[in-house]
């Protein structure tokens, strides 16, 4: 289960990488040529937004990575869910009984 999750998440880091690659071969490579298709202010911006875009997703896929490492080391430790509910029932019943 974590491991086909892992690699769909790692494909999607290669994919952001790609369209950080994108938006800067279009702000550095496209957008200083003289007279490009749709005009330079357009893809300044589209290679700001593509790069943006691109560290944006790589922020969100490295915290589901995070979180999904330590989700798979909590269920291997094998350490029990403790509900808080449960706990203060408890504790009441432990208070009732020795009074």
């Amino acid at each position: 289960m974590f491991r086909e999750e892992r690699a769909r998440l790692y494909k999607g880091i290669a994919l952001c990488v790609a369209l950080f690659v994108l938006g800067y071969v279009l702000l550095e490579w496209v957008s200083v040529k003289e007279d490009p298709i749709l005009g330079n202010t357009f893809h300044i911006v589209a290679g700001y937004l593509f790069m943006a875009a691109a560290l944006v997703g790589i922020g969100l896929i490295l915290r589901k990575l995070y979180r999904l490492r330590k989700k798979q080391k909590r269920r291997k430790s094998g350490s029990p869910v403790v509900f808080l509910d449960d706990e203060k029932q408890k504790q009441t019943h432990r208070q009732a009984s020795n009074h």
